[in-house]
């Protein structure tokens, strides 16, 4: 019984507050054109889902051009990993052509 009257004091509660904010005109121009849309919304359900459906699509779509992107920036990421000890390499092997020096000069060792 205690909740029964807890629960009537939240709605009569929520009731009051509600109308209370409906005093302010912008209040109540925004509760006008929510409604309006709810209203539209139960008038062409089909048309409503098929929004949904299109927005859905949409959220779909990007997120499998950002797992794209992502995995493609992974790759090069991963391919670059192996750049330096390459470029080190190159480097030693130039230093040898052109000094006539011995593997004992290597850079990065």
């Amino acid at each position: 019984m205690g909740n029964s009257k807890f629960l009537k004091g939240v709605m009569w509660g929520a009731l009051i507050g509600g109308a209370v904010t409906l005093l302010d005109k912008e209040t109540r121009q925004e509760f006008m054109q929510t409604g309006k849309k709810a209203g539209q919304a139960l008038r062409n359900p089909k048309q409503t889902t098929q929004k949904i459906k299109e927005k859905v699509q949409d959220w779909q779509e990007a997120y499998e051009h950002i797992r794209d992107d992502v995995t493609y920036i992974s790759d090069k990421l991963y391919e670059l990993k192996d750049v330096p000890p390459k470029v080190t390499d190159i480097i030693n092997e130039s230093k040898k052509a052109i000094d006539g020096t011995n593997d004992n000069n290597k850079i990065g060792e």
